[in-house]
């Protein structure tokens, strides 16, 4: 939580300084590889059946950019999504699935090598606010050993603006931190994707 208190006031901060600032919704596809992490190799409570980055789902939030130089911008940015995927747990019934609803947020910085293309790497901060076990006959919500998780991260990405539409391609890389639970929970997960933004200028340059 503090993480996206600090994000609301740098973004307010940015559109304080005198030079160019955009702000707009945005929207995209991100393809997730999540793995089961046991501690304890006899007790597999949650097994995944696929590794591979196969799980899809879409996002959706809001980004501010931040014109700090001429060839460089800083973009923040805050999302929500809601991953299922098929996993099953050793209880005397297995479930068949989980589901993650987490916010996500971003702070990167961009670099124009030509205009309206940019590149540029970024830090995350993935917060997996509920999880849900999803059985054959009822869904089952936490509390969980991997709930309320919050998980650091790094960022590439590029991008093309035309207008005021912005298309990028990413892939994120998600970090360990000691907040792992003891013997169940899920290692740092790993994402490319594709996001649409809708950007409006809400200061000049003077």
């Amino acid at each position: 939580m503090k993480y996206f208190f600090l994000t609301a006031l740098m973004m307010h901060y940015a559109f304080s300084i005198q030079s160019q600032s955009y702000i707009g919704p945005t929207v995209g596809i991100d393809f997730a590889r999540i793995i089961e992490l046991n501690e304890d190799p006899r007790m597999e409570y949650i097994t995944v059946y696929d590794h591979s980055y196969s799980t899809e789902s879409f996002f959706y939030g809001i980004r501010g950019e931040q014109q700090v130089a001429k060839s460089l911008s800083l973009a923040l940015q805050l999302f929500y999504t809601k991953k299922e995927f098929a996993a099953s747990t050793f209880t005397y019934i297995p479930a068949k699935a989980m589901e993650l609803k987490s916010f996500k947020g971003v702070l990167a910085l961009y670099w124009f090598p030509i205009r309206n293309w940019h590149i540029g790497p970024g830090f995350t901060m993935n917060y997996i606010a509920d999880v849900t076990y999803i059985y054959p006959h009822v869904i089952s919500k936490g509390p969980f050993a991997i709930a309320n998780k919050k998980e650091p991260g790094a960022l590439l990405t590029t991008g093309y603006r035309y207008k005021n539409m912005l298309a990028e391609i990413f892939f994120n890389k998600g970090f360990s931190t000691k907040e792992q639970a003891d013997f169940v929970d899920l290692r740092p997960i790993n994402s490319f994707g594709f996001s649409l933004s809708y950007l409006l200028r809400v200061s000049k340059k003077r």
